[in-house]
């Protein structure tokens, strides 16, 4: 039932051949009879001087604007042969003249209907006098598809569902029974501290590559990951709108897998394997304003390629492998960002950016103060600083080393390794083996945090650290910072740094 609009956009009628007609009546006639219209069982047209105008408007439920460039179907409920065809405009709008008496099936196709694979929504019509007849049409709405697709807990429950396709990145044609994995991180304060679990949902997709997942969180991110035997997706970080219909196609696709050490460690360093292909993606990235930035960072997530645009705002990465991935833009004074990027085999994908600026400051506007004493915390962080134990780096420190992730922070710190992982860079301390790494213990303003793959990024924004204390083995950490697991810490004191405040010169 979802190839009627279909058949009639692809074949324009003034070039139909016979065999092409013959299918176009079959399909018309079989939604006539799938709704009740039986050829033989429909009441004659009451009168062949009888013509209306039927007009309308296909509406977007899930964006809740009209529907452009969809194909609107009118087809005779009475003979399938008298089918009519047209294409709404930019504001969805679409109209049939001269319509005789009779009955009609009345519906749209759009490639939206598709992505959804969901059946074309149907109207009956009945035309029995001159005038001016109205027919809205829609997409249906993301709560009747939710509802639909994971029942009326799913609406109770406050949860989503992830519709989409798994797609080849060599032909992009579906790829039938496929796994797809939805996961997300939560993040828990109780008694025991700061604790992050990572839910997942996941599902298999259909004899023609479609999957439906219930159970995802509403308004949050979440990370997707598809396989297929040997060809894979990377992790595409998305979110889920506030509807709780997201809605995404997945490509997967070969790669190789390459083993990647970091510069700066020793010759006990641990490697980590990341991914590689021989895809290419390239762009330009610009300021609000539209001008070119320049170095900016871009970094592909899984595949250790990290490149800076140039002075023209242009950037090219190599040897990405095949799939749906994840693309981390950053620049200093600029909100970072991050794009799922569909990387075919073989082909250059180009992606142009526009980064957003950390807000609009008043130059005629200056607020001076003098601190009057320090917080009992950066008290603290002064009397362990000169015992001598650990690394300390307070404002001044972070504001020399103007750090766009921790990897940048902690990078060439005594006793720390940085290497690249999945979702970005991971942190590691020497553990109580000789060539032995740990994640070590993360304190975030006192209270102790979970961290399970060294991820520090996931828990703090390194924009927002005041001061930090590294102490790279357990028998250096101070008495409350202490753990049980033989490796060290990482304390970190969050808040606004203050940027030095000048004198003016005298003239």
């Amino acid at each position: 039932m979802m190839h009627w609009a279909r058949l009639e956009r692809r074949v324009p009628r003034a070039r139909c051949t016979r065999r092409r007609q013959a299918q176009r009546v079959g399909a018309a006639l079989a939604l006539a009879i799938a709704l009740g219209f039986a050829p033989g069982g429909l009441a004659a047209q009451e009168s062949p001087s009888v013509r209306a105008r039927l007009s309308g408007v296909v509406f977007d439920s899930l964006a809740m604007r009209p529907l452009a460039r969809a194909v609107v179907q009118l087809v005779s409920a009475r003979e399938a042969t008298q089918a009519r065809s047209v294409e709404t405009g930019e504001n969805g709008a679409f109209a049939f003249d001269s319509v005789q008496a009779g009955t009609y099936l009345l519906g749209f196709y759009h490639a939206l209907i598709d992505s959804l694979g969901i059946t074309p929504p149907l109207v009956r019509v009945d035309v029995r006098t001159s005038g001016d007849l109205r027919a809205p049409l829609a997409v249906p709405s993301a709560f009747t598809l939710r509802t639909a697709l994971c029942g009326p807990r799913a609406i109770s429950d406050s949860l989503g569902v992830f519709v989409g396709f798994v797609r080849s990145a060599v032909d992009g044609l579906t790829r039938p029974k496929s796994t797809v994995k939805v996961q997300w991180s939560e993040i828990t304060i109780g008694g025991e501290g700061i604790q992050r679990v990572t839910p997942s949902v996941q599902g298999e997709t259909s004899e023609v590559g479609g999957v439906a997942i219930c159970g995802v969180p509403m308004g949050g991110t979440v990370m997707l990951h598809a396989w297929n035997a040997t060809d894979s997706s990377g992790f595409a970080e998305l979110e889920v709108p506030s509807t709780g219909l997201l809605r995404r196609d997945l490509f997967v696709g070969p790669s190789r897998a390459v083993s990647l050490r970091d510069s700066t460690a020793d010759s006990t360093g641990i490697t980590t394997t990341v991914l590689r292909g021989n895809g290419v993606l390239r762009g330009v990235v610009r300021r609000p304003d539209g001008e070119p930035l320049e170095g900016a960072r871009l970094t592909f997530w899984g595949s250790g390629v990290e490149v800076a645009t140039t002075s023209t705002g242009a950037y090219r990465m190599q040897e990405l492998p095949a799939g749906t991935y994840t693309m981390e833009a950053r620049a200093l004074g600029f909100l970072p960002q991050r794009h799922a990027i569909d990387i075919m085999e073989g082909n250059e994908t180009v992606t142009d950016l526009r980064l957003e600026s950390f807000g609009t400051y008043l130059d005629t506007v200056k607020v001076t103060a003098k601190r009057v004493f320090a917080s009992r915390e950066m008290r603290d962080f002064e009397e362990r600083r000169k015992r001598g134990f650990g690394t300390f780096l307070d404002e001044d420190d972070i504001e020399k080393r103007n750090p766009f992730f921790m990897a940048d922070l902690l990078r060439m710190t005594p006793g720390v390794q940085v290497i690249p992982g999945q979702f970005g860079s991971r942190i590691l301390m020497r553990g109580m083996g000789f060539s032995a790494f740990c994640y070590p213990a993360v304190f975030i303003d006192g209270m102790k945090v979970m961290n399970v793959d060294g991820d520090i990024d996931a828990f703090v924004n390194v924009q927002e650290i005041r001061a930090m204390e590294v102490y790279p083995r357990g028998g250096s950490v101070p008495v409350q910072f202490q753990t049980l697991d033989g490796c060290g810490s990482l304390v970190i004191w969050t808040g606004g740094r203050r940027p030095k405040y000048e004198a003016p010169k005298k003239k």
